[in-house]
């Protein structure tokens, strides 16, 4: 197990701001490798070929959800990503998110002001061992995965009523006490009606 925590503007590997370090030691320079001991066969240490498919479940889930949780995903992308010092990190990001939904993709780099790049520093995949060979682990592109499923978006579990939920209302200075009072009532009764209906016997 890996117990140093490095010192500096990265702590992690892959990086594009620490020249690259820290990094993994090859064999050669000490780094770890699995000895190859015969048992019925080589052990060895490798990852299976499922392992490049980084875009599939993302792009499931980005199917599955419904325009106001993609609206949500994309404004989440845009805060954290404005939060970054370095653009070449942020366009990096979009083109990643670009082989996943290029809509959202889109929608993210004209918030950030940023222009989508038509290809960054390869190899894409760069969370791979000292000793392996990069080509062999690069992801794959996943925009013919068009599957989508309800069970991923909480728009799909939506029973609209208020059951269960908790309501503040907010008001600032000015506000139609009427038509709040109206609001407030509605809910209420609705309430109501809800905690009155005859419950289904738990199995």
């Amino acid at each position: 197990m890996r117990m140093t925590v490095n010192k500096g503007t990265t702590a992690y590997h892959p990086n594009s701001l620490g020249g690259g370090c820290p990094f993994q030691a090859m064999m050669k320079e000490g780094g770890f490798t699995s000895f190859p001991e015969r048992v019925d066969a080589h052990k060895i240490r490798n990852r299976s070929e499922s392992f490049s498919d980084h875009f599939s479940q993302t792009k499931l889930f980005m199917n599955s959800l419904s325009e106001h949780e993609k609206r949500h995903m994309i404004d989440a992308y845009a805060f954290e990503l404005s939060k970054v010092n370095y653009d070449h990190v942020k366009e990096r990001v979009c083109f990643n998110l670009n082989m996943i939904d290029k809509d959202v993709a889109k929608k993210v780099a004209d918030k950030l002001g940023i222009d989508i790049p038509k290809k960054v520093d390869m190899p894409l995949n760069q969370n791979i061992g000292a000793d392996e060979n990069p080509k062999n682990h690069q992801p794959k592109d996943a925009n013919s995965v068009t599957a989508k499923s309800e069970k991923l978006s909480m728009t799909a579990h939506n029973k609209g009523d208020i059951k269960t939920r908790m309501i503040g209302i907010i008001c600032d200075n000015g506000v139609d006490e009427t038509s709040l009072n109206n609001y407030k009532t509605a809910l209420e009764k609705k309430a109501q009606t809800i905690n009155s209906l005859p419950r289904k016997a738990e199995k």
